[in-house]
């Protein structure tokens, strides 16, 4: 994850890290660490560590928030692109990336959703002005669906971008932990057999650090 975001094409404002490992991750880009133990540990986890953060959002310094995946792989310029988007003269409270590519890195295996009217968590960014919407949407825990939530309820103006075809600003990296949903539980169902697709997807020099998951 550190990898991605310290090419990005334009510099992060914070970096908060919602860490609830046995041992805290090991930060070297000056990151905001919140180690939150085994209060919120165990599935579905990230609405707890959402809801805590919430209830804390002062030290979040920024205009908006990023949610950043630590498998998921980033394009270089996923953090400008989604700032346009944001800024745009529109007044969004709420943008995202929408068809989202997910991609087991284990068995070689992706799949394209359809989703055009909301996006998933991971390719989603928020306004300071919508974070009231976050906090309602993160009150259920153990909620796996936090995404349809914000999307569905928020009060404030909300966009899905499109990506070009075969070029997402994000990839859905699945296979590196024990998940739910489809990539996890539910297997990918296209075959990449050369892994050559993915490749083309993120650059062969930045898919070689995910072959060491490889079956």
């Amino acid at each position: 994850c550190e990898k991605w975001m310290e090419r990005q094409s334009i510099s992060y404002h914070q970096w908060i890290v919602l860490d609830d490992g046995v041992t805290p991750a090991k930060c070297t880009l000056g990151q905001t660490q919140l180690c939150f133990g085994e209060q919120t540990r165990g599935k579905h986890s990230l609405s707890r560590k959402l809801k805590l953060l919430m209830r804390q959002q002062e030290i979040i310094t920024g205009d908006a928030i990023a949610f950043i995946e630590d498998d998921d792989w980033y394009s270089r310029n996923y953090l400008e692109v989604a700032a346009k988007r944001l800024q745009s003269d529109n007044g969004y409270g709420m943008i995202g990336e929408g068809r989202a590519l997910y991609y087991n890195v284990r068995n070689s295996r992706w799949h394209l959703h359809t989703n055009d009217e909301h996006a998933s968590l991971a390719q989603t960014v928020i306004h300071r002005c919508a974070f009231a919407d976050l906090a309602k949407a993160v009150e259920h825990d153990d909620d796996p669906f936090i995404d349809v939530r914000l999307w569905r309820n928020s009060n404030y103006t909300r966009k899905v971008f499109l990506p070009e075809p075969d070029r997402p600003t994000l990839v859905g990296i699945k296979g590196i932990y024990e998940g739910y949903g489809i990539g996890h539980s539910r297997p990918l169902l296209n075959r990449d057999k050369t892994r050559e697709y993915f490749y083309y997807l993120v650059g062969r020099e930045e898919g070689r650090v995910y072959d060491k998951y490889k079956e």
